[in-house]
């Protein structure tokens, strides 16, 4: 074997040891790079190795993010680009990214003297409609609201994660709660405090002066739901590369190159530590800070996002990581897998950039699907059309506002913002961005009535094959027939055949779907199939759905899944007996996963909610070779339910006694919870009641009771189910605070 070269060695280790005392002093490296920045584009290294990184560690870290669903990954260094992986241009929706662009925007404004974070909303005049925000969250102040610690957990638009607690509960300041009402006021805040536009703003101090590539004004919208608040959302669209330049901001402390566009001071305000959210994240001004060792000792903060939209900023390492998730087809990075990546991305590291690296500019492919027609071919498209049009039979949700481009059309919808949309060959229309493609819908003289994609075509076929209206289906179908990409023809082909099924060719259409399975992967036929069946259940054609899934067990009888779906199809029109044995028959191929699902379980304590104890001892019958704590409490919950309380208690008692009491405990007070989201307001109530006589000392089994109390509006029995939790845990702070509430919003 041949020896290492010891000076080689050596030099390594060095390199490292340098590269560690930087990062743990905090010192950027690759300070000959400081200066740095992109102009009108991006430039990137032509060899990794000249940026401090190892190749083979950051073709593995690659790898790995090719496995993700992930559609844009971007990782900069010293100011030019290391890796770029996927569409880096292509705009996507930032989602609660925005939150960080707003934040930003107050530091322009605080650090011109323009904007006083003091103010309250009673000092601003701020308040809501429908529902009037009460004296004491007038109290919040703007600062409250950039931390999300405003003690308002009034309703929002755009709303996605909400931590709410009852209106009034915890005062301003007191409390981290995510909350979107904190986010779009604060926007309007600062509107209204300045005069300007959110979007024409973000382009004035950051657009144009860090020279953003593909962002424009119209790439922002406000989202309305004024049944919620009059205060909208403003989200934004944005790529991969516009993204790293704000975070490469932010990594340079406000600095663009000579000019200072933020202060130091606000970049390390908005990005200190203000709240703890979780083991891995904790809360600034609108960004989240990390508070793993790993990725904490880079000083690392990012941008956030549904589906995992990052722009990771680590001034330590003058270093910004970007990820993208294309959430137009509901794309989502999941979080630890995305977290691991950059660790590895961040391993691949292995010391400074050299002084004077070789680089080159980084170019990025435009859209293919972008043309410039003739005016005349695109005036039949301007107008307002309702979405999606009539001759769908569906109900309408929205209305395009189509107008006129150069060579191009312009949409608009309340829902969704601005689009461009451009002329195919073949008629169709492809939407920039989404690359959704729209098809002209017809009515009967051939007039233009507006447009729809391929997913309400679809939907519309279906139903009006549900309906046993086949020749509409089929009508539709061939509206899009033979003007289909590969990953639309699956999805297409399968409608296609169900329309055919309801249309009563069964024996065609078995035919026809067993042919499906042997040119595209059979896995996904039969998932495309269950898809359709469970759309079929939420719009209440659950009859037609159980057709579809017996259809699909007859064409995948060794799927566990189908058999699954057609177990849940049969409770769903209370067909008891068909429900268990396809229940069983999916038990008898995956046991593990159909256990875990314990839909049976359910079933049969809301049939007992209901009166129907036949019912529900049939279907627990056909489950008791299972988990033994958990079926036991469901057949003393029935029991309970029927009407036999005593026994019930008696045998929970035994459980009790027999297994771990806590879990027993905890047991019951799931079903509980699980009963108010279903809206079993009063069983629950019973459970949680039957709950405190046998654990008579559990503090959460009485703060569960106070909350059923106050769920069906029993004011006094919640202050005392309360007060008995409070008595029993003095620490339980919550119960003290839903007290106060309750007293002083109801005047007890």
């Amino acid at each position: 074997m041949p020896r290492k070269n010891t000076k080689i060695q050596l030099f390594q280790a060095l390199s490292m040891v340098l590269f560690i005392l930087l990062v743990a002093s905090g010192a950027g490296f690759g300070q000959t790079a400081k200066d740095r920045f992109p102009d009108d584009g991006w430039m990137r290294f032509m060899k990794v190795e000249e940026a401090g990184f190892d190749p083979a560690k950051l073709e593995a870290a690659r790898t790995t993010w090719e496995g993700l669903p992930s559609s844009a990954f971007l990782v900069i260094a010293d100011g030019a680009v290391v890796a770029a992986w996927g569409d880096v241009g292509r705009r996507f929706m930032c989602h609660s990214v925005r939150k960080s662009f707003v934040s930003a925007l107050y530091g322009i404004y605080w650090d011109r003297g323009e904007i006083e974070l003091n103010k309250t909303l009673a000092d601003l005049g701020i308040d809501d409609e429908p529902d009037p925000l009460l004296e004491t969250e007038k109290q919040a102040r703007i600062l409250d609201l950039l931390k999300a610690r405003s003690g308002v957990f009034h309703p929002a638009a755009y709303a996605g994660r909400t931590d709410s607690r009852p209106r009034g509960s915890e005062g301003p300041g007191r409390f981290f709660a995510y909350n979107n009402w904190d986010f779009n006021t604060s926007a309007a805040i600062l509107m209204q405090e300045t005069g300007e536009d959110v979007f024409e703003a973000f382009d004035k101090y950051f657009g144009q002066p860090l020279k953003m590539e593909d962002w424009r004004v119209s790439d922002g919208y406000y989202h309305y739901e004024q049944d919620k608040s009059k205060y909208p959302a403003y989200p934004f669209r944005m790529s991969a590369r516009d993204a790293a330049r704000f975070g490469l901001l932010f990594a340079r402390d406000g600095m663009w190159q000579n000019n200072r566009i933020l202060s130091e001071h606000w970049v390390k305000r908005s990005s200190a530590l203000y709240s703890i959210d979780n083991a891995v994240f904790g809360y600034g001004f609108y960004w989240w800070i990390s508070r793993e060792p790993r990725f904490a000792k880079y000083g690392m903060y990012s941008a956030l996002g549904v589906g995992n939209q990052m722009i990771a900023v680590l001034p330590k390492v003058d270093m910004v990581i970007v990820n993208r998730a294309n959430t137009y087809e509901g794309e989502n990075t999941p979080t630890r897998q995305l977290l691991d990546l950059i660790e590895k991305v961040l391993e691949a590291r292995t010391g400074p950039s050299v002084a004077n690296p070789v680089l080159a500019s980084f170019e990025v492919g435009s859209d293919p699907k972008i043309t410039k027609v003739s005016n005349d071919r695109l005036t039949e498209f301007i107008g307002e059309w309702k979405y999606p049009p009539e001759p769908l039979g569906l109900p309408s949700r929205t209305e395009f506002q189509i107008t006129a481009g150069q060579g191009h059309l312009v949409s608009y919808t309340p829902t969704r913002g601005t689009f461009k949309l451009y002329l195919q060959n073949d008629g169709t229309l492809h939407e920039e961005d989404s690359f959704v493609r729209y098809f002209p819908i017809r009515d009967d003289t051939d007039s233009l009535t507006g447009i729809a994609d391929v997913g309400f075509i679809m939907e519309a076929a279906l139903t009006a094959a549900s309906g046993d209206d086949g020749d509409l289906a089929a009508r539709l179908l061939r509206v899009v027939e033979g003007r289909l990409g590969r990953e639309e023809t699956l999805p297409f082909e399968v409608v296609n055949i169900v329309v055919d099924l309801f249309g009563g060719k069964g024996a065609s259409a078995e035919q026809a779907i067993r042919q499906l399975s042997e040119r595209f992967d059979p896995v996904e036929v039969e998932r495309w199939v269950n898809r359709i069946g469970y759309r079929l259940m939420r719009g209440d054609m659950g009859e037609r759905a159980l057709e579809l899934f017996e259809f699909n067990t007859r064409v995948f009888p060794e799927s566990w899944n189908t058999w699954d779906s057609l177990s849940e199809a049969h409770l769903g029109l209370d067909n008891t007996e068909e429900a268990i044995r396809a229940y069983h028959r999916a038990l008898e191929l995956n046991p593990s996963t159909v256990r875990r699902r314990g839909r049976l379980v359910q079933a049969a304590i809301i049939a007992a909610c209901e009166g129907n104890n036949d019912r529900a001892v049939r279907l627990l019958k056909a489950v008791k070779k299972e988990e033994p704590v958990r079926i036991g409490i469901a057949s003393a919950v029935v029991d309970l339910f029927g009407g036999k309380g005593t026994s019930a208690e008696r045998a929970i008692r035994k459980f009790s006694e027999k297994f771990d009491s806590v879990r027993v405990e905890r047991e019951i007070n799931e079903i509980g919870n699980w009963l108010m989201r279903e809206g079993q307001g009063e069983r629950a109530l019973e459970l949680f009641e039957l709950n405190t006589r046998i654990f008579p000392e559990s503090w959460n089994i009485w703060d569960s009771l106070g909350e059923a109390h106050l769920n069906l509006g029993h004011k006094e029995e919640a202050i005392r189910a309360y007060k008995k939790s409070l008595e029993l845990n003095p620490d339980n702070e919550a119960a003290e605070k839903m007290i106060a509430w309750i007293r002083r919003d109801k005047k007890i």
